[in-house]
């Protein structure tokens, strides 16, 4: 059971959500999941994988140790780690809920900032989600109705990905089509010092480029026309070399060939995006 007794004692609150969703629609009886954290301070939210920050957090202290001893050879053990599906990032700062959204698309990492307005319908429906008594909500939105629980006890107008809005929580939320949905399973307060930090400001290798929705859109259009580009590109500068396990070279017309066919293939089944409009020509 969930127990929000204290919550509103402290600033910092971790609210852990399931996300179950079916991302290939001609295979609905394949589901994915992950856990989802929202964590939450004065300042807004952050929504993001807990198992790609647990993976992340691996590999950053490899890097780190052997950066301390000072060796030139970086290598990263992924062996027992488990890498998690979800790649983006959702923020929101109160109180404007502007919503900076950090993705990546092959090798290119995009920020997408966003004044989403939604416009509820608060319906008369009421249900048991979790402890909580929710009342039901409905919306269009990216091409999809969705349904909303929202819980007033808990008085933060926001929720999972970049729902928010409505008068309470948003404990559940799931699409007409059954293809996405998210549910609140448990929560936890987080010390000050836990707060959390902006994507923007970690430190990396590769900062975000700042585009709008429609340039995010075509970037995944091209991607999804050409998935393997800056392999080619590297391939024709003359400056691309792959190796086997054993050190050998590999003939790289025929990896990228093979690369390509693999990438077109999980394209082919990727096409039941949360936000399915980002697919429409």
């Amino acid at each position: 059971m969930l127990s929000f007794t204290t919550w509103l004692l402290a600033q910092n609150q971790r609210f852990v959500y399931e996300y179950r969703w079916i991302q290939d629609s001609t295979s609905k009886e394949k589901i994915s999941e992950e856990i989802m954290y929202l964590d939450i301070s004065p300042k807004g939210s952050k929504y993001y994988s807990y198992g790609k920050y647990k993976s992340d957090s691996i590999v950053e202290a490899q890097i780190q140790k052997q950066f301390a001893t000072k060796s030139t050879d970086v290598r990263i053990d992924m062996s027992g780690i488990k890498v998690g599906k979800v790649g983006y990032i959702v923020e929101k700062t109160y109180p404007d809920f502007e919503i900076q959204f950090f993705n990546s698309i092959s090798s290119d990492k995009y920020l997408v900032k966003e004044n989403l307005k939604i416009n509820w319908e608060i319906l008369p429906d009421k249900e048991k989600i979790g402890e909580f008594d929710a009342q039901k909500a409905k919306t269009q939105l990216w091409g999809r109705t969705w349904y909303a629980w929202f819980a007033t006890e808990i008085p933060v107008v926001d929720g999972p990905y970049k729902f928010h809005g409505l008068p309470g929580l948003i404990v559940k939320v799931e699409d007409a089509t059954g293809s996405h949905k998210m549910e609140l399973k448990a929560s936890k307060s987080l010390a000050k010092d836990q707060e959390w930090k902006s994507e923007a400001e970690q430190s990396g290798s590769k900062k975000y480029i700042p585009i709008k929705r429609e340039q995010y859109k075509k970037a995944i259009s091209d991607y999804r026309k050409d998935p393997i580009k800056s392999f080619r590109m590297l391939n024709q500068s003359g400056n691309f070399m792959v190796k086997d396990a054993s050190g050998n070279p590999i003939d790289t017309n025929e990896f990228i060939r093979k690369r390509e066919s693999e990438a077109k293939e999980a394209i082919k089944r990727n096409n039941n995006l949360i936000e399915l409009d980002l697919l429409a020509p």
